[in-house]
């Protein structure tokens, strides 16, 4: 009875043991738990309001501010994370109300969904260079936000990161993007422009929803997606250039804009319900052609076709230049994250297909210009020239 009573005492006692290192701790107004040796924020009670948050707490190692953190806090004005922080959780700052400043530090890997959102005073944001996507939510409703670097090394801006940032005018994209996910920048009032990137490929639905300020956009010449919605309600949107490449305009993208005139690439082959050139009534709920707007399309293309089938008035063009792409330039961005270009892939859409092989083809016809770059990933036998040879070896990769 003695032995079976010890080893309940034992056990009792390993358990307590337990409990103390996950139980909640306190040092400096933190509050935290112990996770494998080390520190985990959970909270915060003290007075400060321009907030230090720091790499070690009771002698351990800090790595990650939990989710709810610092959950509709209404006192903290500003908040530098020191380097050594890995992980910020989901809304880890949520309706932070008084916060005007974030400091994020290259060690932060990971940024939670909603993070920061609802943060409405929220006007200073630096993000470090440790990331590659901005995640769900990020700074939306951030309404006081008026500018934001994304740092090179982010490959995507996850859906909602900006939406409602109604004050937003200038965001600067990172060479290494290549997607923009579902309303990203939707309800971002005051940006009337935006120089997307060279690698960029994929627009998701409602990218940049309801932006009534941006009057011009460029795709650049490795977007191979345009999606539902993607600049719908856009309604000072006058100049909208597609690149060869492009394989899909989906549904209403530019439904609402004062686009007169577009040129739709030879590359499309999907086409979406009322995606230009007409005219919606909210009276009647029906739509109704524009009488002054004319696509521009290649002969024999998908793009003529559509225009054919649905009474859109259209003009016969030859390939239509974009403004040359700019060779990449030496950034932070070839030290900090791979960007791999493949030879023959003369779109960078990380795949060599049949569009590379029409581009190549137009280049040799003398229908659209390769620049100094794109010809060294065309000419995929090495030789130096850019011929029918090139194009006969990828032909027989792609086989």
């Amino acid at each position: 009875m003695k032995k079976v009573i010890s080893i309940t005492l034992v056990l009792l006692l390993l358990m307590s043991v337990c409990v103390l290192n996950t139980s909640a701790l306190e040092y400096n107004g933190f509050k935290y738990t112990e996770d494998d040796g080390k520190a985990v924020i959970t909270g915060y009670i003290g007075a400060d309001t321009d907030l230090v948050i720091p790499a070690t707490l009771g002698g351990l190692k800090v790595e990650e501010i939990n989710d709810n953190a610092f959950y509709q806090n209404d006192s903290i004005t500003s908040v530098t994370i020191e380097n050594g922080i890995k992980e910020i959780g989901d809304k880890a700052f949520y309706n932070c109300t008084a916060l005007t400043k974030v400091t994020i530090p290259d060690s932060v890997t990971e940024l939670g969904d909603s993070a920061f959102s609802y943060c409405v005073y929220l006007t200073d944001v630096t993000l470090g260079k440790g990331v590659d996507e901005i995640s769900n939510n990020c700074f939306s409703h951030d309404t006081r936000l008026e500018s934001i670097v994304i740092p090179e090394g982010v490959k995507e801006i996850d859906d909602g990161a900006f939406e409602e940032c109604t004050h937003l005018s200038s965001v600067s994209l990172p060479l290494t993007l290549e997607e923009i996910g579902k309303y990203a920048f939707a309800y971002t009032y005051n940006l009337k422009s935006i120089e997307l990137p060279y690698y960029l490929r994929v627009i998701d639905e409602g990218a940049f929803y309801y932006n009534s300020a941006l009057t011009e956009i460029t795709l650049p010449p490795t977007v191979t997606s345009l999606s539902h919605y993607a600049f719908y309600g856009n309604s000072a949107l006058e100049s909208a250039s597609l690149n060869e490449g492009l394989l899909t305009i989906g549904d209403l993208a530019f439904d609402g804009t004062a686009l007169k005139s577009l040129y739709v690439p030879s590359t499309v082959v999907t086409i979406g319900s009322h995606p230009f050139g007409y005219n919606y009534s909210e009276e009647t709920f029906e739509y109704s052609l524009k009488p002054d707007f004319e696509a521009l399309c290649i002969e024999g293309s998908y793009g003529q076709q559509f225009c054919d089938g649905f009474g859109i008035k259209y003009s016969l063009t030859s390939i239509k230049e974009n403004p040359p792409a700019p060779a990449p330039k030496p950034t932070e961005a070839e030290t900090t994250a791979e960007i791999e270009i493949l030879k023959g892939d003369v779109n960078y859409d990380g795949r060599v297909n049949e569009i590379d092989i029409t581009l190549i083809q137009n280049h040799l016809a003398y229908l659209r210009k390769l620049e100094k770059y794109d010809l060294q990933v065309a000419d995929f036998d090495s030789s130096g020239i850019v011929n029918v040879k090139d194009i006969t070896q990828i032909q027989v990769k792609i086989k």
